[in-house]
């Protein structure tokens, strides 16, 4: 079944784009307060891209950020993600 490129869908993946890494709040601000899409549909956008591999998840002190994946996806890699997080800002 082909997947469709909707509207929210290509805002989705431009905002990602644009910013590399966001936090869900940022997400909702942008594409559900602005009526791009509906909360439930963001849920269902971000879940999709992970399952897909294009994006990463990662929780800090109770909020989730996104991180876009920027390497193709290939088996029996040794290649990883290093994150630095300041606890004082």
């Amino acid at each position: 079944m082909e997947k469709r490129n909707t509207y929210g869908k290509s805002q989705f993946r431009d905002f990602l784009t644009e910013k590399k890494q966001c936090s869900f709040h940022e997400l909702k601000t942008h594409l559900v307060s602005s009526d791009i899409m509906n909360l439930a549909t963001l849920y269902r956008m971000i879940d999709e891209h992970i399952r897909e591999g294009c994006i990463h998840e990662i929780r800090i002190e109770n909020e989730k950020f996104y991180i876009r994946c920027e390497h193709e996806k290939k088996e029996n890699t040794d290649e990883h993600i290093i994150l630095s997080y300041c606890h004082g800002c």
